[in-house]
């Protein structure tokens, strides 16, 4: 595998002439836009030679910077894996950018991945890049829109073997095609629902038929539909419980075994500060979020001896098209902003990022907790 990395000056590149390692002679359109993936080839670049490169794209972050750079040469560094080089001292000592050409007996290419996709990921955002979660088998329910889906992508852009479920099929069809188009480790869409009893345990059968085993769940299915206390009804109780809890409960009790066996896993349940703050209008909604908190510590226990850790995560009011269909108004907006220490609306993959931590090795000693998202609401 061959990197090409380019060094600017402050008005070039941005890298800064102090760098002591050139400038970038002969390389023009340089467009950094992420993904550590060429594009397009230019000059020798293919053959090795990086001298004279031309309109090198290269996808995925947002800015552009670069653009007809000159008056310095690139440096090319050969190393084994451009996601683990120490020739490239940690992507240290003033890179501006990344060109990755990868042979075709390059070790990323023979696991069938594409060079940059965790890089593409730290880079894009600054956020981490957790080496266990590489081929750990990640099932999510509610997968397909919301939270669900940001918690999808970044457990594919972490290289896990990721399943989810769901009964909204178009959507599952978009992101499973996103993750695709995208160069990534597709996940696999089953149909579910889970309140059924028969389907959520043939989706669970069918995960571990196909991998062997489930090290990771995230019980991320919810519904906060409004109701009020007037119009609960027994049927309509059982309902948004069955949904809420009940379904969180039962995809543990099908994971376990084979968590068990495997001596590891991580179980993670979406809870909600609905219940603490409280919210009104969802008095059903908020009854089963609260009990998330005492399945969690149950389970936690449960299931401790065998190294299956169990913890809750704990959402505030999170920016997904759902809200923005529904709910988003400006004097919504300004209630919650009122209420939270961080004066903007919290994104999905926000809490995304926490359920990879809790998934990860990196939080190998922690279980039966809950961790809250909310900007500092509560």
């Amino acid at each position: 595998m061959r990197v090409a990395h380019f060094f600017g000056e402050e008005d070039a590149a941005g890298a800064g002439a102090e760098d002591g390692l050139g400038v970038n002679e002969g390389v023009e359109g340089v467009v950094e836009a992420g993904a550590f993936e060429v594009l397009e080839e230019g000059g020798g670049l293919a053959a090795g030679d990086d001298e004279g490169v031309e309109g090198v794209e290269l996808a995925g972050l947002a800015d552009e910077r670069g653009d007809g750079a000159e008056g310095g040469e690139a440096v090319g560094v050969d190393v084994e894996c451009a996601l683990q080089s120490e020739d490239a001292d940690g992507w240290g000592f003033g890179i501006h950018s990344l060109i990755l050409v990868h042979s075709a007996d390059c070790p990323c290419r023979r696991k069938g991945g594409r060079v940059g996709d965790n890089a593409a990921m730290s880079a894009k955002s600054n956020t981490a890049v957790y080496p266990s979660l590489e081929n750990r088998v990640v099932l999510v329910t509610g997968g397909a829109t919301g939270i669900g889906e940001a918690i999808v992508e970044a457990f594919v852009r972490q290289r896990a073997r990721v399943a989810f479920v769901d009964i909204k099929d178009d959507a599952a069809t978009d992101l499973v095609v996103r993750m695709e188009k995208a160069g990534l480790r597709a996940p696999v869409y089953f149909h579910c629902d889970v309140t059924s009893f028969a389907e959520l345990q043939r989706a669970v059968d069918q995960v571990v038929d196909g991998c062997g085993r489930v090290d990771v769940l995230v019980n991320n299915v919810g519904n906060d539909a409004r109701h009020s206390v007037e119009s609960v009804t027994p049927e309509t109780w059982d309902e948004v419980v069955a949904v809420n809890l009940k379904q969180q409960f039962f995809m543990a009790q099908a994971v376990a075994p084979s968590m068990r066996q495997a001596r590891r896993g991580s179980i993670i349940n979406m809870g909600s500060i609905a219940w603490v703050i409280p919210s009104k209008n969802v008095p059903v909604y908020v009854t089963a979020k609260s009990a998330i908190v005492g399945l969690t510590r149950a389970l936690a226990h449960e299931f401790g001896e065998d190294e299956v850790r169990v913890n809750c995560v704990m959402p505030g009011a999170i920016l997904t098209e759902r809200q923005k269909q529904l709910w988003l108004t400006e004097d919504y907006v300004r209630q919650v902003l009122a209420h939270q220490s961080l004066k903007r609306m919290i994104l999905p993959e926000e809490v995304a990022r926490l359920v990879l931590f809790l998934a990860a090795d990196d939080s190998s000693a922690i279980t039966n907790q809950s961790y809250v998202v909310d900007g500092g609401w509560v």
